[in-house]
C-alpha cells in the first residue's frame, strides 16, 4: 500500500498497516509466522504476520541513506541500476529463516549480494550473515534460490547468469545468456534455469527514456556442472516477453512475440520441453497486445498471463 504494508482479512476488512521507510519489495513469510519487509531504500525488518507488530528493530541494508525523500533512487529501480538501493524482492529459505537480496550502498563501487537471518532469543533480531560483490553489475530482477537451497542465482548486467553459495557467497558458476534479461529466471526440477525475457517498457533515466527496441531476448537455458556452467539449449527464434514459468513435469511455459504488424505485434505461450526447447504447445493469447506483465502456472495446470493493460488470461 502506499507507504506501507497492510493485511487484509478474507472479508476485505483492514487488518493491520506497518509504515515502511521507502517503496516495499519484498513482504513473504519469512518463517512460519513472521513477515520480511524490505523496501527499495534497503531498510529490512521483520513484523508478526498475524499483528503486524515489529519482531525485530530495523536492518539498514544499504547504511544510513541522508535524504528525506522516500522516492530517493526510484528511477533506477525497475533496472537494478546503482542508484537504486534495494530493487528487487528477495528469495527466502523459510527453512532457515533466511533471505538473499541485491543491495547498492551510496557511494560504493560495486552492489552486493546479502544474505540477511532472523536470529531467535530474548530478543529477536535479523542479522546480515554474509555480503559478497558483484562486481559485473546486476538488474532489478529477484534472486532465485535453487531447490536444495544450497545456491542462489542472479542474472548479471553483463549478460552472464551467476550462481552463489548460500553458506557463504562464493561464485559456484556463471554461463552467458548473451543479453541483459528484464526478469528473473524460472529452475527447473533437474537444476536447470531458463533465462528471463525482456519487457521493453521499462524506464532507463531520469529523462523518462523508455527501451522501445528491447533487442533480442532469447530463451536459454543454462546448467551447473563441475564448478562449470554451461549452455544446454537455446531458442533464438522466440522473443521472450516477460518471465519463464516452470512445471513440476519439467517443462517451461514462455510469452513471446507472435505475428501481428509492427504497431501491433501479437503475443503467444509456448510450452517448452525443457530438455532440448522444442515447443510441445502453443497459445495464441486473443486480443492481446502491449507488454507483459506476468506469466504463471499452478499445480493443476491453469496458466495465467497478464499483460500491462490490465488484462488477465487463463487458460487450461
Amino acid at each position: 500500500m502506499h507507504g506501507g504494508v497492510g493485511a487484509l482479512a478474507a472479508e476485505g476488512e483492514n487488518r493491520w498497516f506497518a509504515a515502511t521507510k521507502g517503496v516495499p519489495t519484498t513482504v513473504t513469510l519469512l518463517d512460519g509466522r513472521n513477515l520480511l519487509l524490505v523496501s527499495h531504500l534497503g531498510v529490512a525488518r521483520v513484523v508478526n504476520a498475524h499483528t503486524g507488530l515489529d519482531a525485530t528493530p530495523e536492518l539498514r541494508l544499504t547504511g544510513d541513506i541522508a535524504t528525506d525523500d522516500r522516492a530517493y533512487g526510484l528511477p533506477w529501480c525497475a533496472t537494478g541500476e546503482r542508484g537504486c538501493p534495494a530493487p528487487s524482492p528477495a528469495a527466502v529459505d523459510t527453512d532457515t529463516a533466511t533471505a538473499y537480496l541485491t543491495a547498492w550502498t551510496p557511494g560504493a563501487d560495486d552492489p552486493e549480494l546479502v544474505a540477511v537471518r532472523l536470529v531467535p532469543g530474548e530478543f529477536t533480531t535479523l542479522e546480515e550473515v554474509w555480503r559478497v560483490p558483484l562486481p559485473d553489475g546486476r538488474l532489478g530482477t529477484p534472486v532465485v534460490l535453487s531447490n536444495d537451497r544450497d545456491e542462489v542465482y542472479v542474472h548479471a548486467a553483463d549478460g552472464t547468469l551467476g550462481a552463489y553459495s548460500t553458506s557463504d557467497g562464493a561464485v559456484r558458476w556463471s554461463a552467458p545468456v548473451g543479453y541483459r534479461p528484464d526478469t528473473p529466471p524460472a529452475l527447473l526440477p533437474d537444476g536447470t534455469l531458463v533465462s528471463g525475457g525482456r519487457t521493453t517498457t521499462v524506464w532507463r533515466g531520469p529523462d523518462d527514456d523508455h527501451d522501445d527496441d528491447a533487442g533480442p531476448a532469447p530463451v536459454v537455458a543454462v546448467r551447473g556442472e563441475d564448478g562449470t556452467g554451461r549452455e544446454v539449449w537455446r531458442r533464438d527464434d522466440l522473443r521472450q516477453l516477460t518471465n519463464p514459468a516452470a512445471t513440476a513435469d519439467g517443462r517451461v511455459l514462455v510469452a513471446v512475440r507472435s505475428g501481428g504488424t509492427d504497431d501491433e505485434p501479437g503475443i503467444a505461450v509456448h510450452l517448452l520441453d525443457g530438455d532440448d526447447g522444442a515447443t510441445l504447445h502453443r497459445i495464441e493469447v486473443p486480443a492481446a497486445t502491449g507488454p507483459v506483465s506476468g506469466l504463471s502456472v499452478d499445480s493443476d495446470g491453469r496458466i495465467a498471463l497478464t499483460t500491462a493493460v490490465g488484462a488477465v488470461y487463463v487458460f487450461e
